[in-house]
């Protein structure tokens, strides 16, 4: 017989809840019965990081069996907690922000964290410092301390292309979970500050590729900076918004001009990821049905170069 299951603790129930809006962290469906599920499936592990609110509709699909169908792994549902509790803090932006006082010490860490982050060799404490400035962004962030963010992001891209791939890639994903909230103005509204957040963590994935594809030409780091920048792409898409579109294109532009001396190509399989990535984009921006002259013909420029 199965030992019986520990209640939750009320207070850390509460908590969870409401920082999930009472609503399903993977299909955010409203107004439907929801559970809280254990992550890593130890019911007498109730930190709130191990603790998702799901359906039943959806818990079936975390716990159940289903022949040759995957379920979601724990992974996956703390991905899904991590986005939709971002994105529930955006919707209400109801934190007070920082003082200046303590905005300037926050800016002035910001930067002791970059340098302690170039200065390790342990890739695993890089990844630590990278959550720090994440979280940063996350509950304290405002206009200036997410400038001095992407500004720290852009310095280490640059430092990357030199002799760091695993820093590179986790570059690249770090630009993407720094938007990742922005999901459609359905779900989270777009701002002048959010546009300028954006537009800037594309301006890091370019600097990243760029020097990548110039000096190490590894193709994993590569394709982890071309996700993140169709993922950007598909914010500009969803929003509307040109100017994010027209960053991510510089992206495909100083990759595909580092891949190549004059008209030698120095990094082939880099200029077929280029091709696949650039015609999946110009896909999506035709579908969408956007009238977007420029973007549509760079693009298309871009896929014509790389193929022939």
């Amino acid at each position: 017989m199965s030992k019986e299951r520990p209640p939750l603790p009320l207070g850390v129930a509460d908590e969870v809840l409401y920082r999930n809006e009472h609503t399903c962290c993977i299909c955010h469906a409203p107004r439907k019965h929801v559970q809280t599920h254990h992550i890593d499936g130890n019911p007498s592990n109730n930190k709130i990081a191990n603790l998702a609110v799901v359906c039943l509709d959806c818990h079936s699909l975390v716990t159940g069996a289903h022949g040759l169908g995957r379920q979601y792994g724990p992974g996956e549902v703390r991905r899904y907690k991590k986005t939709w509790e971002q994105i529930v803090l955006y919707r209400r932006r109801a934190y007070k922000p920082p003082t200046r006082t303590v905005q300037r010490e926050l800016i002035g860490q910001i930067d002791v964290i970059i340098c302690q982050i170039l200065a390790t060799s342990d890739h695993k404490r890089r990844r630590e410092m990278l959550e720090i400035l994440l979280n940063l962004h996350l509950w304290r962030g405002t206009p200036q301390i997410d400038r001095q963010i992407i500004a720290g992001f852009g310095h280490l891209a640059f430092m990357s292309g030199m002799d760091l791939p695993r820093l590179a890639k986790e570059l690249a994903a770090k630009s993407w979970e720094m938007c990742w909230q922005f999901i459609g103005p359905h779900e989270v509204k777009l701002d002048a500050s959010d546009v300028k957040l954006v537009a800037g963590c594309a301006d890091v994935v370019e600097t990243l590729a760029h020097f990548n594809c110039m000096m190490q030409q590894d193709l994993a780091v590569l394709k982890a900076a071309l996700n993140t920048a169709e993922n950007l792409f598909d914010v500009g898409r969803w929003y509307r918004r040109e100017v994010i579109a027209a960053a991510v294109l510089k992206i495909y532009q100083g990759a595909l001009e580092a891949c190549q001396t004059g008209k030698q190509v120095e990094f082939p399989s880099g200029k077929r990821a280029l091709a696949n990535s650039a015609k999946a984009v110009l896909s999506k921006l035709r579908r969408s049905g956007l009238k977007w002259p420029k973007i549509n013909r760079e693009l298309h420029a871009i896929t014509y170069r790389q193929t022939s």
